[in-house]
């Protein structure tokens, strides 16, 4: 768990740094609600990517090496005209783990993420610093009979913008998970994720940590993810993601995880990441 306690320890590291960072890409109140308003309604919700990688906690092989891709999209429902300029949305997002180097290269699974949300942005001094949301969302892997696995919850959001930093603290509610009651033990009832631009919009850091409800301090996990803008004026990366912990997926949401992949990735909207 060696990454986990780097992880951790850049994250304290930087939000203790953070409050000195305090203001967010000064769009007014006014300015950012007519952009919202006039941006595409169709968007990147997470990273879209596509890698490639091995364990480090054991020799490669066809069995344990693979391609994981992510598929995330929002729509924006209506403009900034609901009650506290307040607007919905619909989100989607689809991971998929490709056994690729085994014969016929089936799909290991495949998670499915659907939800839809009310969204807000906060201001103070006229300026924005947090975006607050709630959503209602279902996910599953699509499958029947022992391999089923599927879970319900509502989630409250909350997103701290700062300099060159994000800030997304997340909390749910489960319920509707049926035979998987194990799985919150691994994802437990919360997710911080904390992204950070590190050089001019070409380098970027995203660590994403989960603490498992079980009292054993092992069930969780952390995603670290390092971005690499390849060209000057694209959204595009070279994307390095290290993965160790439970609830990759959720058909082997109770095994342990450790791989290191490298691959291609899309990220959302300037708006949103830095």
């Amino acid at each position: 768990m060696k990454y986990l306690l780097i992880a951790l320890l850049v994250l304290v590291w930087e939000l203790l740094l953070i409050p000195e960072n305090l203001s967010a890409q000064q769009l007014s109140k006014d300015s950012l609600n007519k952009l919202i308003d006039q941006a595409p309604s169709f968007t990147i919700y997470k990273e879209n990517y596509l890698i490639s990688g091995v364990p480090f906690n054991e020799k490669p092989s066809k069995y344990n090496s693979d391609i994981k891709f992510q598929i995330s999209f929002k729509q924006r429902l209506t403009k900034t005209i609901l009650p506290f300029k307040s607007y919905l949305f619909l989100i989607y997002t689809q991971k998929t783990f490709w056994e690729v180097f085994r014969k016929s290269s089936p799909f290991g699974d495949s998670n499915y993420n659907p939800g839809f949300g009310l969204g807000k942005f906060l201001f103070k001094d006229n300026i924005q610093y947090a975006l607050v949301s709630i959503s209602a969302e279902h996910e599953s892997n699509g499958k029947d009979s022992i391999y089923s696995r599927s879970w319900n919850f509502i989630s409250l959001n909350y997103m701290m913008f700062f300099k060159n930093k994000r800030l997304w603290i997340r909390t749910w509610y489960p319920f509707g998970y049926g035979d998987n009651a194990s799985l919150l033990d691994y994802i437990g009832y919360g997710e911080l994720s904390f992204y950070w631009n590190l050089k001019q919009q070409r380098l970027k850091l995203n660590i994403i940590a989960r603490k498992g409800a079980s009292t054993d301090l092992k069930k969780g996990s952390i995603q670290i993810g390092l971005f690499y803008r390849l060209f000057k004026f694209s959204n595009q990366y070279l994307y390095l993601q290290i993965y160790e912990g439970y609830a990759e997926n959720l058909l082997y949401y109770n095994e342990l995880t450790s791989k290191i992949r490298l691959g291609w990735a899309i990220t959302p909207s300037k708006l949103i990441i830095d």
